[in-house]
C-alpha cells in the first residue's frame, strides 16, 4: 500500500470512535488489574486467617495445660505454687512429704531429684514402681481420674537418721541436706512441653516449706542429666511381703527402724548391689529384721533379701542376710 493510500485511510477515520477505543482499552486495563489485586487480597485474608488459627490453636493449648501441684504431709492438702507454703508442723518428724499432680492430657512427667529420693506409687495398680530413686519418667495418659492415684514422697534419710536425736541440731547441718530441687519436664498428649520444680526446705524446728515454680535447665544441672532408674515389674513388687504401716510405732521405734535402714543401705553400698527398696517386717528388743530388693548394675535381682540387724555397742549390725528362692 502506497503512503498517499494510507494518509487518504487516516484522513477518514473518525476522531471521536479513535478516543472511544482508547477509553476501553484503558478501563480493560483497570480492570485486570482490579481483578489481580482482589484475588491478592482474598488469598491474603485466606493466609492471615490460617494464621490465626493456628496462633489460636497454640494458645488454647497452652491454656489446656491446666497443671497444678498439691502436696501434703499427715493430714493437710495444701496446693504449692510460686509462693512458699509451710506444711503442718513438725510434718517432717513423723512422715515424709507427699504430693501429687492435678492436671489435663498429661502424658508424661520425668522427675529428677537434686539430692534425696521420691517414691512412686500408683494406687490404680496399673503402672510399674520404682522404690526410692532420683530419676524416673512416669506415665500419666488420657485418663484423668488415674491422676490422684498417683502418689510420690519425698524422703531425706539424712535428716531422718537425726530429728529425734536430742543431741542433733537441724540448723548444723549443710544447706544441701535441707534442701531439695525436684524438676519436673511435662510432656503433654497434644505434644506440648514445660518444666517445672518443686522446692522443698526443711527448717531448724522440722517443719516443710516448699513452692512449685517454671523452671529452665541449663548445663549445670547435672542432676537432670542422670539415667533413669530402672521399674519395678508389679509382679515382683506386690509380691514383696511386709509390715508397711508405721502408724502404730512410737516415734523412739520410728528411729530405730529409720537407722537401721540407714546401715542396710551403708552394708550393700559396700557389696556392689544398690538398695532398690525396702520394707520393715518385724522388730524384737535390740533386733530388727528389714525385707529388701538390690540392683546389680542397674539390673533388679528378683529374689528377695531377708536381712537381720541387731543393735550391738549403740549401733545397728547386719548379723544375718538370707536369699528368699522363688
Amino acid at each position: 500500500m502506497k503512503k498517499e493510500e494510507l494518509f487518504e485511510i487516516f484522513e477518514n477515520i473518525d476522531e471521536k470512535k479513535v478516543n472511544e477505543a482508547i477509553k476501553k482499552k484503558k478501563s480493560k486495563k483497570i480492570y485486570v488489574i482490579s481483578g489481580v489485586l482482589l484475588s491478592c487480597a482474598i488469598l491474603f485474608l485466606i493466609f492471615s486467617g490460617i494464621f490465626t488459627r493456628q496462633k489460636e490453636d497454640k494458645n488454647s493449648n497452652k491454656i489446656s495445660n491446666n497443671f497444678s501441684l498439691k502436696v501434703y504431709a499427715g493430714d493437710s492438702d495444701k496446693e504449692i505454687t510460686s509462693t512458699e507454703v509451710i506444711l503442718d508442723t513438725g510434718s517432717i518428724k513423723r512422715l515424709p512429704v507427699k504430693f501429687k499432680i492435678d492436671g489435663t492430657d498429661i502424658e508424661t512427667v520425668r522427675f529428677s531429684c537434686k539430692n534425696q529420693e521420691i517414691e512412686f506409687m500408683d494406687w490404680n495398680e496399673k503402672r510399674p514402681e520404682f522404690g526410692s530413686v532420683q530419676n524416673c519418667t512416669i506415665c500419666f495418659g488420657e485418663d484423668e481420674n488415674d491422676y490422684n492415684g498417683l502418689i510420690f514422697t519425698w524422703y531425706n534419710w539424712k535428716i531422718k537418721s537425726l530429728i529425734n536425736d536430742e543431741e542433733s541440731n537441724i540448723s548444723s547441718l549443710p544447706q544441701e541436706v535441707k534442701e531439695e530441687v525436684i524438676v519436673m519436664q511435662i510432656k503433654y498428649l497434644n505434644g506440648s512441653e514445660e518444666t517445672k520444680a518443686i522446692y522443698i526446705n526443711v527448717l531448724d524446728n522440722g517443719d516443710v516449706s516448699a513452692k512449685c515454680t517454671n523452671y529452665k535447665i541449663t548445663k549445670n544441672d547435672e542432676f537432670v542429666f542422670r539415667k533413669d532408674k530402672q521399674a519395678i515389674p508389679r509382679c515382683i513388687m506386690y509380691s514383696f511381703e511386709g509390715n508397711w504401716e508405721y502408724d502404730d510405732k512410737t516415734d523412739e521405734e520410728l528411729q530405730e527402724i529409720i537407722e537401721a535402714e540407714q546401715k542396710l543401705r551403708e552394708y550393700y553400698d559396700e557389696t556392689g548391689f544398690e538398695v532398690f527398696l525396702t520394707s520393715f517386717k518385724s522388730k524384737k528388743e535390740n533386733e530388727i529384721t528389714i525385707l529388701v530388693i538390690v540392683t546389680k548394675d542397674s539390673v533388679v535381682q528378683e529374689n528377695r533379701r531377708e536381712v537381720i540387724l541387731k543393735y550391738i555397742n549403740g549401733v545397728w549390725e547386719v548379723v544375718e542376710e538370707n536369699e528368699i528362692i522363688k
